[in-house]
C-alpha cells in the first residue's frame, strides 16, 4: 500500500490564472501574513522580486536587483514589515516592506 500523498483531497483543484513576468524559471513564492500579495521571485540573473495582487493576480510591484544574481529564496516577517531574499550572489538582503505600499 502506498503512503504517498491522499489525492482525494484534490478532486475539486481548478486553475484559477497563470501569472506572467518573469523572464525565466520561478524559485521562489511566499504570501504575505495576511496573503493579499504574492511575491515571487526568478533566476537567469534576473534579480528581480515581484509583487502581485494574490486576488486579482496583476502585478503590483517590481524589485529590481534585490539580488546581483538570482533570487533564491524569499521570506516574510510575520508583521509583514520586512522582506528578506537570499540569492546566488552569496547575499542575504533585508528590506523593509509595507504590504499597504504595494496593494491599490
Amino acid at each position: 500500500m502506498s503512503r504517498g500523498i491522499n489525492t482525494n483531497r484534490f478532486i475539486n483543484f481548478q486553475l484559477e490564472r497563470t501569472l506572467q513576468g518573469h523572464s525565466g524559471a520561478i524559485k521562489s513564492l511566499t504570501f504575505s501574513p495576511n496573503s493579499k500579495v504574492l511575491i515571487s521571485a526568478g533566476t537567469h540573473n534576473e534579480g528581480r522580486i515581484r509583487l502581485w495582487n494574490a486576488r486579482t493576480g496583476k502585478p503590483t510591484g517590481t524589485i529590481r536587483k534585490a539580488d546581483q544574481t538570482a533570487v533564491q529564496s524569499l521570506v516574510v516577517s510575520s508583521d509583514g514589515k520586512t522582506l528578506v531574499s537570499g540569492g546566488s550572489d552569496s547575499r542575504i538582503n533585508h528590506m523593509k516592506y509595507e504590504e499597504s505600499s504595494v496593494l491599490p
